[in-house]
């Protein structure tokens, strides 16, 4: 009896190895592995957010001056010429509008203004808001250029200053 529970014994085991065997041989392990990566498309965001408007303020521009806003082909760029200035205190108003047609909200943030001639002329922005403009939204400003001082010869000046949008999440 002792013989045959040792043959069980090792019958069952021989059994139990062979099962574990068969299993090993019919199973597999699949694994994952996720390499990922997020870059802005700068590309895109930047065709998304641009002038669509730049327009004289008549209402607020001194009678005789004229100015001229024209949005470049990129749509990215406003120059304005202004002539006709000429006693303190004309000026020129123009009103402009950025677009963000980009999926995300983005902060606008306007860079030093250059002017090579502050002497005898003044410019001024003013935003309507925060300078946050929602996706799909749009913000207006205006730039005023104003004359200091009376002019007894002809005056120039190059006036420029950059608006940077970027991301406001």
């Amino acid at each position: 009896m002792k013989k045959r529970r040792s043959a069980i014994a090792v019958f069952l085991l021989c059994a139990v190895l062979c099962l574990a065997v068969g299993y090993a041989a019919l199973s597999d392990t699949l694994s994952v592995t996720v390499t990922a990566s997020a870059s802005p498309n700068d590309t895109a965001f930047d065709e998304d957010v641009y002038f669509s408007k730049a327009e004289v303020d008549t209402a607020n521009t001194t009678s005789g001056v004229t100015a001229t806003p024209e949005i470049d082909a990129t749509q990215d760029s406003v120059t304005i010429t202004i002539s006709g200035l000429s006693i303190k205190g004309n000026k020129a108003v123009v009103n402009c509008t950025v677009q963000n047609d980009s999926a995300l909200d983005v902060t606008l943030t306007e860079g030093t203004i250059t002017n090579n001639n502050s002497d005898v002329f003044k410019v001024s922005t003013e935003w309507a808001n925060n300078k946050t403009v929602s996706a799909g939204g749009s913000l207006s400003f205006t730039v005023t250029v104003e004359l200091n001082e009376t002019v007894t010869a002809d005056e120039f000046a190059t006036i420029s200053f950059d608006i940077t949008a970027a991301s406001a999440s």
